[in-house]
This record gives structure tokens, sequence and C-alpha cells, in this order.
């Protein structure tokens, strides 16, 4: 059905809705929904996985410094991500960090990159330890 470009009724109206919705919201919730969304939708379906288990534990308690910190990590590109945080884990991504792909310390030093890295410690690789059994 040919519709001209226009959006129906019932789009235009769910749009308006939600962006009703989002005006009510101070800056931290919208900022806080924008890092949900950006940890479900990566390049990477590895980080994907890290980062939809990390934001369901910790992101509706997160502080504005640690949503900023959060948003600084998810700045970054996927690969470098990739090999940062799961380094020594796999030997392809030992391999790239034995050749000097590091976090940058700048990275490294945020507390909420230091959550994430216990998290995959824990909560992943518990769990990828019990499925090997």
């Amino acid at each position: 059905k040919f519709t001209s470009g226009l959006r129906s009724k019932k789009t235009h109206k769910s749009l308006s809705k939600r962006l009703y919705s989002e005006a009510q919201l101070t800056p931290t919730e919208i900022l806080r929904k924008k890092l949900k969304w950006r940890s479900m939708e990566r390049g990477m379906k590895e980080n994907e996985l890290i980062f939809r288990s990390f934001q369901d534990l910790h992101l509706a308690t997160f502080n504005e410094d640690q949503l900023d910190q959060y948003n600084k990590i998810l700045d970054e590109e996927d690969p470098y991500l990739n090999k940062w945080l799961l380094h020594g884990i796999d030997y392809k991504v030992q391999l790239a960090h034995s050749l000097g792909h590091e976090a940058p310390e700048d990275i490294k030093a945020l507390p909420v990159y230091q959550m994430v890295e216990e998290h995959i410690r824990t909560s992943i690789l518990n769990e990828r330890s019990k499925s090997h059994y």
C-alpha cells in the first residue's frame, strides 16, 4: 500500500506519546535510558552480552558521575572494548593485548570500567565455566 512517506495516525500518536513522556524525565533519567539502549545495541554480540547484563545489574543505581563514566566507556569502539575487556580470556584477544591493545589509562582509571571488568570475571566467566560441565 502506498503511503506517500507520511506516518500513519497510529505511528504519529505513539511517537507523540513517547516524546511527551520523555519530556517529563529529568536529564539524568534521559541519559540512563540512552545508556540502556546503547548497552543493548552494540556492534559486536559479545559486547552486547557483557553490557546488557552489566546494565541490568548497575545502571538503575548509578549516580550522575557513574553514568558519565559509563557513557565514556560506551563511546569507545566495540573492537577496542572487546580487546580491552576480554584480554587473556581467548588466545586471539591475548595476542592483540600483547601487541599493545590495552585500554588507555584514562579509561582504565574509571571506577565504572573496573566494575565492568569485575562483572566479566565474576558473572560472565562463572556462567561460562558452569556451562562447560
